[in-house]
């Protein structure tokens, strides 16, 4: 039996053995949605390096400049979609999300929530529908 939240067939197990995580907003802009590059995806900023390639790339200017430390946090930048909710659960963390076209939204999330080191961050749609999965090491 699958368990939702706000969406269906997403969740294995029951809501209650799922860690709610709650994201630290970094930045939001709107950018033009083009008709091949609109799919929702995720990325995952691990170093001040990466953060500040991908924050050029997708012209992410911090709303409140925030000090991050890469040693106990890393950002996840969603492209083409807005988030609904993020869990965490064993080896998983799942963040749920609904399709926004032009929309790149950056967040942090730390790393001390997590109690294993090799961790798969998936995106679904609020359908269900598995949109994108990245394994990391932390």
């Amino acid at each position: 039996m699958l368990y939702s939240s706000p969406s269906k067939g997403i969740y294995e197990y029951p809501p209650v053995e799922y860690i709610p995580l709650y994201p630290r907003n970094l930045a939001k802009v709107s950018l033009p949605a083009t008709r091949e590059g609109s799919t929702p995806d995720l990325l995952i900023a691990d170093s001040t390096e990466v953060w500040q390639e991908l924050a050029q790339r997708y012209r992410l200017t911090a709303e409140v400049p925030l000090p991050l430390d890469f040693r106990t946090d890393f950002v996840v930048v969603l492209l083409h979609c807005a988030p609904v909710e993020c869990k965490y659960r064993d080896r998983r963390v799942t963040i749920v999300v609904a399709p926004e076209p032009g929309l790149v939204q950056a967040f942090s999330l730390t790393k001390r929530l997590f109690y294993r080191s090799d961790l798969e961050l998936i995106l679904y749609q609020t359908d269900g529908k598995q949109l994108s999965k990245i394994r990391r090491h932390f």
